[in-house]
């Protein structure tokens, strides 16, 4: 037979009638009488040969020793190759202690949260600086997973948080019981702690006003009340103010338990067909503010604008300019 006289046969070796390899990628490629189907294998996976090659005797007889190409999938299987396969562990853990460094108890969230904190002292600014929804969005830009620490839970005004004041105080008391001092010091910490506490949360069971928001909120009922007295007196306000009996369900035996970031006015919204005296009630006392907190932040707020700054401000742009600073994000950006 005599011997190929194309081309692409200076990298290719005959073994029958139909078939062909390929000294570089060593694949069996057919082919039948031309060499159409050898050229467009060259073409497509070893662009990089020199088509020019004339071929010899010797390559028509075996492979040269050439090394694959990296676009060719099929490699000697008595090829040994020196690289190791990569270590895909170090990246992995890199990537998932990363993540976890901005997480509450990680090195950089202390480093974040501490920054903060020389922010707002050496700039003299509030600590409700962290609450304000620029601040927030900000920190989120930057740090997509840092928690801002909440500094105020009971100071908020877009959230319901008079009826937190009797759950929280009684879960910091019962805490502080249980923690046992190991220092002279840290037992004169915890009396000057339970003291203070006493001092102002004390009798606050005996707040209508607190107590009946406390037990109108679905999450937490009469729950986390210490004194059955308090708690049954605040109840049968709740009767007399709803105009039920005593025979009537007061609604605060229900068991079901709410997630504690739930709104519970949207709750009362899902119940008022069903309790529709407790719908009104919980309407009128879930709205109050548990502190002055949000109506000293207007002023404060106010006092930031008319600095020395801008201290020849119009009232009609002073006025305008708390409105815009009162825009939450959505009304903002969308």
């Amino acid at each position: 037979m005599s011997p190929p006289t194309s081309k692409v046969w200076s990298n290719l070796r005959r073994k029958d009638g139909k078939l062909a390899i390929c000294k570089l990628c060593f694949r069996e490629v057919k082919y039948s009488g031309n060499t159409s189907n050898l050229t467009k294998h060259m073409m497509t996976n070893q662009k990089n040969v020199n088509k020019k090659s004339t071929p010899t005797k010797e390559t028509a007889a075996r492979p040269d020793p050439v090394e694959p190409v990296p676009s060719c999938s099929r490699v000697d299987p008595t090829t040994k190759l020196e690289n190791k396969e990569p270590d895909l562990t170090s990246p992995i853990t890199e990537a998932f202690n990363k993540a976890s460094a901005y997480a509450v108890g990680g090195f950089r969230h202390a480093k974040v949260t501490n920054a903060i904190l020389y922010f707002i002292c050496k700039d003299n600014r509030p600590f409700a600086v962290t609450e304000g929804e620029g601040f927030r969005r900000l920190m989120h830009e930057l740090i997509p997973t840092f928690k801002i620490p909440l500094v105020k839970e009971i100071s908020g005004e877009k959230y319901v948080t008079i009826s937190k004041i009797i759950p929280m105080a009684n879960c910091l008391t019962k805490h502080l019981k249980g923690f046992e001092a190991q220092t002279e010091a840290m037992k004169t910490l915890k009396k000057c702690f339970e003291a203070e506490l006493f001092k102002r949360f004390g009798v606050s069971e005996q707040h209508s006003k607190l107590a009946l928001s406390t037990l109108l909120d679905p999450r937490f009922r009469n729950i986390h009340f210490q004194s059955p007295a308090a708690c049954g007196n605040a109840i049968s306000k709740l009767r007399a103010a709803c105009s039920l009996n005593k025979s009537s369900s007061s609604g605060t035996d229900n068991r079901q338990q709410y997630p504690l970031k739930s709104n519970p006015l949207e709750m009362w919204e899902d119940m008022k067909t069903v309790f529709p005296s407790l719908y009104k009630q919980a309407r009128k006392y879930l709205v109050l503010m548990a502190t002055s907190v949000p109506s000293e932040r207007l002023f404060s707020k106010t006092g930031f604008i008319m600095n020395q700054q801008k201290n020849h401000l119009l009232p009609k742009y002073l006025d305008k300019l708390v409105f815009l600073s009162s825009l939450n994000e959505r009304e903002w950006f969308e």
